[in-house]
């Protein structure tokens, strides 16, 4: 008779067969299947947005130094030197300081309070009823330059969005959405070429244009430019501002 086959089994000491033990190789298994479906979770679901809240009131300087100008009274040669701080809520303390370390944030803030001032006669700011009256002015002029609205990723609020191409249009300055950067979205669609903000009707565009109006579902308007958005590119960019000017204080005034 031919010899039966044996069993895979192991012969201890005492003649007892035991078989082979295989039962790690399958809780090894078991442990790196658990392991990657857990990263594939982890890395299919992205991390939850938290939108930032601004601080304040935080006070900051307007403008480094004082300013002059010519008043409107004596045929224009009365001079106004004046020093403004900003009572503002904003992301970041540091945020309007850097501002007024940018030349074209400096050019465009003198041209702005320049160009009120020298409409006013002595009057028209120191007497006691119309200086609130010129500060609050002051503040709603000069606004929109203090805390412009940023388009994406970008580093300062004249930057092209890396991801999108979009960037702020030339009339941007002129936009009366004001939303907090954190808070508000762009819905972009390259491929249909169409635009839309925070719910808003989609707006077509045919990719040269540099003063795209966009209307939000409250009807405040932004212009974006859309020369550079990549023709691949479908999702959401955040807009808005980094933060708002509440008051805008004298804090030195000199008449001559």
């Amino acid at each position: 008779m031919a010899d039966e086959e044996k069993p895979d089994v192991e012969e201890p000491e005492d003649g007892e067969a035991k078989p082979k033990k295989a039962a790690p190789k399958i809780v090894g298994g078991l442990v790196g299947v658990v392991a990657l479906g857990y990263l594939v979770a982890t890395m299919a679901i992205p991390a939850k947005f938290e939108p930032r809240k601004f601080s304040g009131p935080l006070m900051t300087p307007l403008t480094p130094d004082r300013i002059t100008v010519n008043l409107r009274d004596d045929s224009n040669k009365r001079i106004l030197v004046m020093k403004l701080n900003a009572e503002v809520d904003s992301y970041e303390a540091n945020y309007v300081p850097n501002r007024t370390m940018n030349p074209l944030y400096m050019a465009q803030i003198k041209d702005a309070l320049l160009g009120l001032a020298s409409e006013k006669s002595r009057s028209e700011i120191l007497g006691p009823d119309q200086r609130p009256i010129f500060l609050e002015e002051l503040r709603s002029f000069v606004e929109p330059i203090v805390f412009p609205v940023h388009v994406g990723k970008g580093t300062s609020a004249t930057d092209v969005d890396p991801e999108s191409g979009l960037a702020p249009g030339l009339s941007v300055a002129k936009s009366d959405f004001r939303g907090a950067f954190d808070e508000h979205v762009l819905v972009v669609d390259a491929a249909e070429q169409t635009i839309a903000l925070d719910g808003g009707e989609p707006v077509r565009y045919h990719g040269d244009e540099r003063d795209l109006r966009v209307v939000d579902a409250f009807g405040k308007a932004l212009y974006v430019d859309v020369t550079r958005v990549k023709p691949e590119f479908q999702g959401e960019v955040r807009v808005g501002v980094m933060g708002w000017l509440r008051r805008v204080l004298l804090d030195e005034i000199i008449v001559q």
